[in-house]
């Protein structure tokens, strides 16, 4: 059997689609790869200053992902920083996927890696009895 979703196809599927190709324009792909590389630095920084919990990111872009130690980690960071208010899928195992929006600034970026480093430091203290 074939499954054809209702809405492929729709004037307002299509609609959707165009408008969205129409603002994908040379300047967001452009603001992506400069956001994108604040973001891998930032991450980076992170698994330089807490190589316990965090090992690897990978990715391209805005598009990126965190590994953890363990599963388990994983799983207790997603919970940590949802507390803190920062909003994240979770994770796969233990890797988490990091996708801000193709408009986020540094700024932003910045301060979500700051919220995720905040809760990694809380972890340091709360582990090495601080």
């Amino acid at each position: 059997t074939i499954g054809v979703s209702p809405q492929a196809g729709s004037p307002l599927a299509c609609a959707a689609g165009a408008s969205t190709m129409r603002a994908i324009n040379a300047g967001v792909v452009e603001h992506t790869k400069e956001a994108g590389g604040v973001l891998h630095d930032a991450l980076s920084g992170l698994i330089d200053q807490f190589p316990e919990y965090v090992v690897a990111t990978h990715g391209v872009g805005l598009y990126r992902t965190l590994e953890f130690q363990s599963d388990g980690l994983a799983g207790e960071f997603v919970t940590t920083v949802r507390k803190q208010g920062l909003l994240v899928a979770p994770p796969a195992g233990s890797t988490l996927t990091l996708n801000p929006t193709l408009i986020c600034s540094e700024q932003e970026i910045k301060r979500g890696v700051d919220m995720m480093g905040a809760a990694l430091l809380e972890w340091y203290e709360r582990d090495n009895n601080f």
